[in-house]
């Protein structure tokens, strides 16, 4: 019985996939499949790929034309014959031999539909070691940490896991059951689209308080240039998630979800646009960009659940978040 199927979508990724398939293969259990979507590399990937494979059988190559990360991720899920099933990125690392093996102990123990663990993040010019918050669980209360947690009465911790796929394990029969997928509409955020299913569906998650994996963080430039960079995109995968979700929630449970994920995901989207030094005329068409997409929500999100000490402390963000709620009021009472 193939017990975690590992799913890693493959791009250009030649300078980093040995170490990364290393890193899977030497995990002490055994019982696993790693299933490899080349996603029409240009450089020496599917070469490395093939030489790994003549020498265990259980590194499955599948190919496809370019799509990104989401559309095959989507492919190994649709192909994984594993009772569970995790991700891990080519340029990544699994944290240590035993990590599949310590998860399994888990995840026979507690019937838990996804399984959530840190990350830790490093720079790859020096292999420095980073303290990326994102990735960690410093806003979950303590007595949630390895236990599994009801989703239904713990929703307010639960939003601030980390959103990325290659920190969680996941039941395999959960997933196909409701059809999670990611997103293969945007090129990034696809991942918050995924948490969102994941959220959505699930009943528990255990919450495994040690490392998952080793992220290779490239481009070292800060979050908030990211931000910028990007903008359009993570824009695109939260109006997937308000086209998909808000308009039409389907129990108070699920509310709940939708509303404090949308809120994390306006907050940081907002505050980063709001932060940056760019030009006025750019930023206040970026605000009002983000206003139109998340129009309907505004009109009715707490703004208490906002946490403005992420920021400068010296800037009135709530002030600024209340004129704008009044500016939608005065936009709808002229409609």
């Amino acid at each position: 019985m193939v017990k975690i199927s590992t799913i890693i979508p493959v791009y250009n990724a030649e300078k980093y996939l040995s170490v990364c398939l290393n890193s899977i293969l030497n995990q002490t259990l055994k019982d696993i499949e790693i299933i490899c979507i080349d996603d029409a590399s240009t450089d020496n990937s599917l070469n490395i790929l093939k030489s790994y494979q003549k020498k265990d059988k259980r590194i499955k190559i599948y190919t496809q034309e370019k799509g990104y990360a989401g559309k095959a991720r989507n492919t190994g899920i649709s192909l994984a014959k594993g009772k569970y099933i995790n991700f891990v990125d080519a340029d990544d690392i699994v944290y240590s031999n035993n990590v599949y093996k310590n998860l399994w102990k888990i995840l026979k123990k507690n019937k838990c539909n996804i399984l959530k663990g840190k990350g830790l993040a490093f720079k790859n010019s020096d292999n420095t070691i980073l303290n990326d918050t994102m990735l960690n669980f410093e806003n979950i209360s303590n007595n949630l940490k390895n236990k599994n947690v009801d989703i239904n009465t713990n929703i307010d911790n639960l939003v601030f896991l980390p959103d990325q796929p290659w920190t969680g394990i996941y039941d395999a029969k959960f997933l196909k059951t409701y059809n999670i997928k990611f997103s293969e509409t945007v090129k990034l955020g696809e991942d918050v689209c995924f948490f969102m299913d994941c959220l959505y569906f699930a009943e528990k998650i255990y919450i495994y308080d040690d490392y998952m994996i080793f992220w290779r963080k490239k481009n070292e430039t800060s979050l908030t240039n990211s931000m910028f960079e990007n903008f359009e995109e993570y824009l695109n995968a939260s109006k997937e998630i308000i086209d998909k979700y808000y308009k039409y929630p389907r129990s108070l449970k699920q509310i709940d979800i939708i509303t404090k994920v949308l809120s994390n995901i306006f907050f940081f989207i907002f505050m980063y646009n709001y932060e940056i030094n760019i030009e006025k005329n750019i930023r206040n068409n970026r605000l009002l960009q983000i206003n139109s997409v998340f129009f309907e929500f505004l009109k009715t999100v707490d703004l208490s659940f906002f946490n403005f000490k992420l920021f400068d402390p010296n800037k009135n963000y709530f002030e600024y978040l209340k004129f704008q709620k009044n500016q939608i009021k005065i936009m709808e009472a002229l409609k």
